[in-house]
């Protein structure tokens, strides 16, 4: 019975992985505007998105069956200048981000909407449909002569287009290689067969510069990590992402410490950034630390809970870089105390709503907890006691008149 539940687990965590990217305005230059020869799906989302949910299993299915051809991204709603950027008024939102044609002037990614059916298979054909090709269709032999080594595919019979594979391996190294496809119909198809002697389909050759000389044959079964590895070891001079497996993991160690120093848990605000992050219509939560910022304990479980409840991209996490009488009197007017005698208090800008952890700071338990209710929408919040008053002047006025 253990094992079987332990098995169970396994199968269950391979079901949930996400094979998305999340994005933030911190990594969306990176992510996805730099990107210039990719195409970047990207999903603008609200965790509280009945439909958004709904939709997530497809997204996350056609991410992972387009592994390597296409990027998909996430953006959660709470990143307001992306949605602001790109005009996102409604959830779920999906765009393409498309790659930037080679001679294009203003090597800017044109951005288009996507349009049909939420189902997988919808979302497979629009996405593939942005693919870029660096592939040739070969109609004459001389297109042998050029000074590149090529890489040549002979397709299955069935085929008439480009493979997105094949589409998807001549972008990541084009670099390296001319790539050229030879279809059934093509002029010279029978002749290059007998040529290269090939017998079954589909077939890969690696060829020589200025030449027909077959390098090497490609003799596993054709996929896109097959085919990379098949390619890195004939690639003399590493450049970019097509290099060899040491390289590569170099490659991620670095972008994973270029994420890290980017990601900002904790906002020390003054009054001019309390009203940026936790005033008006910014969406999600405010929460905001006000104990000294001296106390490294304090500041130690703070942060520790920032960094767990950041990738819900849900709250922002503020602290008073200084004795801010101007933000504890406007927390006063909130929450109608006489006295700040609180260290957490969230607020839901949006709404005007606001709660207070009222356990104890130090248990880092307790203090979880209380996040976690948010999340869930089990923690009761009160309404901002400035309304309250607005509309008892108000009242008062009336009565007056």
């Amino acid at each position: 019975m253990k094992i079987f539940l332990i098995v169970l687990c396994v199968l269950f965590l391979g079901l949930v992985s996400s094979r998305s990217i999340e994005v933030t305005s911190a990594t969306f230059k990176r992510e996805v505007l730099d990107k210039k020869d990719q195409a970047v799906f990207v999903l603008f989302h609200a965790n509280w998105c009945g439909h958004c949910k709904k939709l997530m299993p497809d997204f996350e299915k056609a991410a992972e069956r387009l592994k390597g051809l296409v990027t998909f991204a996430k953006v959660e709603s709470s990143e307001s200048d992306l949605m602001r950027k790109y005009g996102i008024e409604g959830y779920p939102t999906m765009k393409m981000f498309a790659p930037v044609p080679e001679n294009s002037p203003t090597q800017e990614k044109k951005v288009i909407p996507f349009q049909r059916q939420r189902t997988i298979n919808s979302i497979s054909q629009f996405v593939l449909s942005y693919l870029p090709n660096y592939v040739d269709s070969i109609e004459e032999e001389s297109w042998f002569e050029t000074e590149s080594k090529k890489v040549i595919l002979f397709p299955s019979k069935k085929f008439n287009t480009i493979p997105p594979l094949f589409k998807g391996v001549a972008r990541d190294f084009k670099k390296h290689f001319k790539f050229g496809i030879i279809f059934g119909s093509s002029p010279v198809s029978e002749k290059l067969t007998e040529i290269f002697g090939i017998e079954d389909f589909p077939k890969l050759l690696l060829i020589e510069e200025k030449s027909e000389q077959v390098i090497e044959a490609f003799d596993q079964k054709l996929s896109l990590q097959s085919i990379h590895n098949f390619l890195k070891k004939h690639v003399a001079n590493v450049e970019g992402g097509e290099g060899n497996g040491e390289e590569e993991v170099k490659q991620k160690v670095n972008k994973k410490k270029i994420v890290e120093e980017e990601i900002i848990y904790i906002h020390e605000v003054g009054m001019e950034k309390y009203e940026e992050l936790c005033t008006g219509s910014v969406s999600g939560f405010c929460a905001l630390g006000l104990f000294d910022k001296d106390d490294q304990e304090s500041t130690k479980i703070y942060e520790t809970v920032a960094k767990k409840f950041y990738k819900d991209k849900l709250f922002t996490f503020v602290l008073l870089n200084e004795d801010q009488d101007e933000i504890k009197s406007q927390l006063k007017d909130l929450t109608g105390k006489d006295t700040i005698d609180f260290e957490i208090i969230v607020i839901r800008p949006k709404r005007s709503r606001w709660a207070i952890f009222d356990g104890d700071f130090e248990n880092e338990t307790q203090l979880q907890t209380f996040f976690e209710k948010i999340i869930t929408g089990d923690m009761r919040f009160k309404n901002s006691q400035i309304k309250k008053k607005k509309i008892q002047n108000d009242s008062e006025d009336i009565k007056e008149l």
